[in-house]
């Protein structure tokens, strides 16, 4: 039972590690930081909905409070008649149970855009996190694709290629010394009138340094 463990723990390995090969890493990334870009654009978009809600409850707080003062104002100058003015007292009212409504809205929902407000900025802080990381990794990827290509060309690949430019040299050296041996073959007649007409030249050099020394006694 042990060694079926060890064997099928030895085949997960190998499988991952084959499977690790052959991901495209910087692909998956890429998408992986794609939809998270997209669920943070989403959450700004929710983030700027909150608010304007908020603005809106708060718009609807201040008109209340507004109409509340108005209807006191308006049951005062009613004071002569007082149905009038009961009547203005019982729209107050319902203004003052709508106040109660609205702050009790605005509560709950300044409680939202606190958690609105802390969603965004995981999720802004998660695509930075996810970025930064993707950018370390894939310029570590790069170095170490460099490094594996320059240790390419300073081993196997470059013991080849300096192979080559011996058995280069040694051809080239084959052919200069076939070239030398042709030029170091001279015709003998050639060389028979060659060394007769330099023995010539340097006959009618001593002739006339001769002369030159008869002129001078």
């Amino acid at each position: 039972m042990k060694l079926f463990s060890r064997i099928s723990a030895t085949l997960n390995a190998s499988a991952e590690s084959a499977v690790s090969r052959l991901e495209n890493h910087e692909a998956i990334a890429d998408s992986a930081l794609k939809s998270i870009r997209r669920d943070a654009a989403e959450a700004r978009v929710r983030h700027r909905r909150v608010l304007m809600d908020g603005q809106e409850i708060r718009r609807n707080i201040e008109n209340l409070n507004q109409r509340i003062e108005q209807w006191s104002a308006r049951a005062k100058e009613s004071a002569d008649d007082e149905s009038r003015a009961l009547a203005c007292l019982e729209r107050r009212a319902s203004c003052r149970e709508q106040l109660t409504q609205a702050e009790t809205a605005l509560r709950d929902h300044m409680a939202l855009e606190a958690r609105a407000s802390s969603n965004l900025e995981k999720m802004q802080a998660r695509v930075e996190q996810v970025s930064l990381q993707r950018n370390r990794l894939r310029s570590r990827e790069s170095m170490a694709k460099a490094a594996r290509a320059l240790n390419a060309v300073d081993g196997n690949g470059a013991s080849g290629i300096d192979e080559l430019f011996e058995r280069w040299e040694v051809n080239i050296g084959d052919a200069e010394i076939h070239s030398e041996v042709y030029a170091a073959d001279p015709d003998p007649l050639a060389h028979e009138f060659e060394t007769e007409e330099k023995r010539s030249r340097l006959k009618s050099e001593l002739d006339e340094l001769m002369r030159g020394d008869s002129d001078d006694q």
